[in-house]
């Protein structure tokens, strides 16, 4: 059944409202015959017809989810590769040989679809067309789009240096091409993308010698040249080309002819030279891509009675220097660079470098920063640092900066429902209002000075500070102690009596034991002042640290005191010999 164009659709859906509503006039007269007029039924009958919309699909009054369908078809004469087919923007690549195919996306009823080829088989090269590729989905999946794929063929044409009568190719053996006094041809069949060609003299001109240059070969997808070169006692030149790895390298013969080689092995010019005529083989173009030098030997000479095939064409990378600038550094800094095995040193007072060993074109480098200065501590990178080498030296520009870094600490001991102020170099205003670690938010540059005062005390406290000042180095600044007074304190014999084998405490054990929390809540002192993260202790047939070198504030020894020998267990909480000394808790 034929399908409606957009504007028959419109034009049905128009007509039948016009009868629905003549009908609906007529239902309410009286006919001339006296009958009455009432068509009702039919009225609602024609009512119900689904108008065609304006986009090729249908709006029925059935409800529920709308059935999809399928895009396929058949492929026939596909023996490369990589076709890709699209419709209704979606692509799909079918497989090597396949002989059908199907989009994976299905779609309603009424759908429009255009199958098209979006990208050609290769290897070999084929041109596939389409046929009944486009329409609109019906009530079934649509199966009869056809792929029909023929492999390309390319014509192989001859040019002719020097003929002065006729000359007979063939390709393959056959299809003979007769030439005379013309500068090119092109045989009569062509060859398939993937087939071989062999051209051939089947018949030479009169007085002359003609000869095939580069006469076999595949046929990949284009037209194909072959230089078919015709001498009257005149004789080819060429040579080899050897180390060759970049490109565009050109050669010229007397200072034309030029010739683009781009592979090592055999050339040869397309213009023979006469007997007796003289000749001078040059480069004219060093390959580049990778960058190379190429030199000629036996490049010069008379041409005698036989083709000149001895020219040596040899072909060197070229290397090339890596260096640069380095910036930023401060008085009597400098640092340290690497390009692979290699280093070398750049300072303030010299800030240029260049490695010694050249990079060929074509290989990598990678510098990088072995260290990064201190006293100021800075960063430095090296813009650009990694490429592969082309065709000039390489000058990298390094760029260092001055870390910053935070200024903080902790404070101690805070009453609660107060807060403190305190400042970094008189600025940058920091309130807290608990205890623990603080940390200004503006950062200092490395070696720069920081003073942190108490700008405003809490409310019915003195608090001070430890380690207020300093110069900033590598790291963040986390050593500023801010002390408002002790959480509380304790005798070391305070504690329970060693002969009934309490278990050993660290006097940060015994904060928390005594002043609940967790002992990494807490920081001790020897001192009510200030936080020196020390600790009095007793030991088991000794008083080592009861006496003028108190031990760290974490420090204790056996989970049992009762252990058997001098020294072998210490408390910071025990009563044993006596030790009165007494340790300051500092909740954080």
């Amino acid at each position: 059944m034929a399908l409606l164009t957009t504007n028959q659709r419109i034009a049905l859906a128009s007509a039948t409202s016009t009868v629905v509503l003549l009908l609906a006039a007529c239902s309410s007269g009286t006919g001339s015959g006296g009958g009455s007029g009432d068509l009702s039924a039919d009225a609602g009958t024609l009512g119900s017809f689904d108008a065609a919309t304006t986009d090729g699909s249908t709006s029925g009054t059935d409800g529920g989810t709308a059935a999809t369908y399928s895009i396929g078809g058949t492929i026939t004469g596909y023996t490369g590769g990589s076709l890709v087919l699209e419709t209704n923007g979606e692509s799909l690549p079918v497989a090597k040989g396949a002989s059908s195919f199907t989009f994976p996306t299905k779609r309603p009823s009424g759908t429009a679809y255009d199958v098209k080829v979006k990208a050609q088989p290769t290897e070999p090269s084929q041109t596939c067309e389409v046929a009944s590729g486009s329409g609109k989905l019906g009530t079934s999946d649509a199966k009869n789009v056809q792929i029909t794929c023929t492999t390309n063929t390319y014509p192989i044409e001859v040019t002719v240096a020097g003929l002065k009568g006729t000359v007979v190719l063939t390709n393959n053996g056959g299809d003979d091409l007769s030439i005379s006094s013309a500068v090119k041809g092109t045989f009569s069949k062509k060859v398939a993308s993937g087939a071989a060609y062999d051209v051939a003299i089947k018949t030479q001109p009169a007085n002359q010698v003609c000869s095939v240059m580069s006469p076999k070969g595949t046929v990949v997808a284009g037209t194909v040249t072959v230089t078919v070169n015709c001498v009257t006692n005149s004789y080819a030149l060429g040579g080899t080309v050897s180390g060759l790895e970049g490109q565009g390298l050109v050669l010229q013969n007397n200072a034309g002819g030029d010739l683009t080689v781009n592979a090592n092995g055999a050339f040869a010019f397309a213009a023979p030279v006469e007997q007796g005529a003289a000749y001078a083989v040059t480069v004219k173009t060093n390959p580049s891509n990778k960058w190379q030098t190429c030199t000629v030997t036996n490049g010069s000479g008379t041409m005698g009675g036989a083709a000149v095939n001895d020219v040596q064409i040899a072909c060197t990378t070229n290397a090339y220097k890596v260096g640069g600038t380095v910036n930023g550094l401060a008085n009597g800094q400098s640092i340290e660079l690497t390009n692979g095995a290699e280093k070398v040193t750049a300072s303030a007072a010299n800030n240029t470098f260049e490695f010694p060993t050249s990079v060929l074109s074509g290989d990598t480098y990678d510098v990088k920063v072995v260290a990064q200065p201190t006293n100021p501590w800075l960063t430095c990178a090296v813009a650009n640092n990694a490429d592969t080498m082309k065709g000039a030296n390489v000058s990298l520009v390094v760029t260092c900066t001055v870390n910053k870094y935070k200024v903080g600490g902790t404070l101690y001991g805070l009453p609660a429902a107060t807060s403190i102020v305190l400042q970094n170099n008189a600025g940058d205003d920091l309130a807290v209002n608990a205890s623990g670690a603080f940390s200004f938010a503006t950062s200092i540059d490395s070696g720069s000075a920081y003073a942190v005062t108490i700008k405003t005390q809490p409310a019915g406290k003195v608090c001070t500070l430890a380690n207020a000042t300093g110069n900033v180095a590598g790291a963040d600044v986390t050593s500023v102690q801010v002390v408002c007074g002790a959480s509380g304190q304790f005798a070391v014999n305070e504690g329970p009596v060693w002969y009934n084998n309490p278990p050993s405490y660290s006097c940060l054990d015994a904060c928390a034991l005594k002043f609940g929390g967790a002992a990494a809540d807490y920081a001790c002192s020897t001192s009510a002042t200030s936080i020196d993260h020390q600790a009095w202790l007793d030991g088991w047939g000794t008083m080592q640290y009861c006496g003028n070198t108190p031990a760290a504030e974490d420090f204790k020894k056996s989970v049992n005191y009762d252990c058997g020998g001098t020294a072998c267990s210490f408390s910071a909480y025990v009563s044993d010999h006596g030790c009165s000394k007494v340790n300051y808790c500092f909740k954080k």
